[in-house]
């Protein structure tokens, strides 16, 4: 869990990472930004050329080391020094903060931080902390110590939702399957997220909205006439998001310059993964995502998916592994119980009430 210790002075901390929170215009002038400015005045000339050369942006971050032990990450949580911060932005930022301690071998073992976003930035400080103790997890897990300058606070009991997602060449009995899933999860009130695609998406949509066709969320690049509550607008957030886990981010950066580069389109479906696993805005992100690839092997654009889901330690059932060949969807439906109430107690999200029932009182 995150380590919690009211008014923690991070210019002062002794931690390998020290976070400071920063706008993108290059103005350090109050809270916590003004502190670490003054205790480290060599930060300010390569923040500003981050921020004249936008390679700063809401969401993401900047690394500079300002002595033989310490680095000063300048966290990204609002445009303006006067605006207010987005959930997108602290999410994202988290997301990318948790793989550089989890997965680098810079040998960073500790972080002091504040609330991103919180204060001047206006969010809610339970909501953010619990957006931490989510999207920090893996790092806390890899033995990396987070200490935050507030004090411990209780997390929401939020709807539950899972990723209903996989191939477009989803074989036709494994899509059967998929829209009794969407039926049985929809049963216990969890809601479906995905993204309107022919075969695996289209199956668990169907299923879904057998049983209720409120509260779920599905994804589009594009409207579509038969789905007109699917969401078509993102946060730019994602779009990074896309090209910073992909395999080949070259085939997600169209010329900006050419409307008819197809990378365009690609960059748009690339994007939706990350809705899919994180909602909208990163406040509540799916619990579980259930999905088919080929031989299980996490191949093609599900892929994405589930590299962001494991990003996080999102559980993932895929219906492609060898060893789920044949499983019901009542098995399908249990396994996912249980790491559904396993994810949540993990990471301080209020228990299930009881397994049968996902929604919410």
């Amino acid at each position: 869990m995150l380590i919690c210790t009211p008014n923690l002075k991070i210019q002062n901390s002794q931690r390998d990472v020290l976070v400071n929170t920063v706008n993108t215009v290059g103005v350090m002038g109050k809270g916590l930004a003004l502190d670490m400015k003054k205790a480290f005045p060599k930060i300010m000339a390569p923040y500003k050329q981050a921020c004249s050369d936008t390679r700063l942006q809401p969401g993401t971050f900047q690394l500079i080391k300002v002595n033989d032990r310490q680095t000063v990450l300048n966290l990204a949580t609002k445009q303006n020094w006067c605006a207010a911060s987005r959930y997108d932005w602290i999410g994202s930022g988290l997301v990318y903060m948790n793989r550089l301690l989890a997965d680098s071998d810079r040998g960073y073992r500790s972080v002091a931080m504040s609330m991103p976003g919180c204060g001047n930035g206006g969010l809610d400080a339970r909501r953010v902390q619990q957006m931490m103790r989510i999207y920090l997890h893996r790092a806390i897990e890899a033995g990396v110590e987070i200490e935050v300058s507030h004090e411990q606070m209780d997390g929401f009991h939020d709807p539950v939702f899972f990723a209903g997602v996989g191939s477009r060449k989803t074989p036709a009995g494994v899509q059967k399957l998929m829209s009794e899933i969407g039926a049985l999860m929809t049963e216990d009130g969890a809601r479906l997220r995905s993204g309107g695609a022919v075969g695996a998406d289209s199956a668990f949509w169907n299923g879904a909205r057998e049983v209720d066709a409120g509260g779920m969320e599905i994804f589009l690049p594009k409207a579509k006439a038969h789905i007109p509550d699917g969401i078509v607008k993102s946060s730019p957030v994602f779009e990074r998001l896309a090209r910073n886990f992909h395999a080949f981010p070259e085939a997600l950066t169209p010329d900006p310059n050419n409307p008819n580069d197809k990378r365009h389109y690609t960059l748009k479906l690339m994007s939706r993964n990350g809705n899919q696993i994180f909602g909208e805005d990163f406040r509540i992100p799916t619990n579980v995502v259930i999905c088919w690839t080929p031989g299980g092997k996490a191949g093609g654009g599900t892929g994405q998916a589930i590299r962001l889901a494991n990003s996080t330690g999102i559980p993932v059932i895929d219906l492609g592994r060898p060893e789920l060949s044949g499983i019901s969807a009542v098995e399908v439906r249990d396994m996912a119980r249980e790491l559904i109430s396993a994810f949540r107690i993990s990471r301080g999200i209020k228990e299930l009430e009881a397994s049968s029932d996902l929604a919410p009182a």
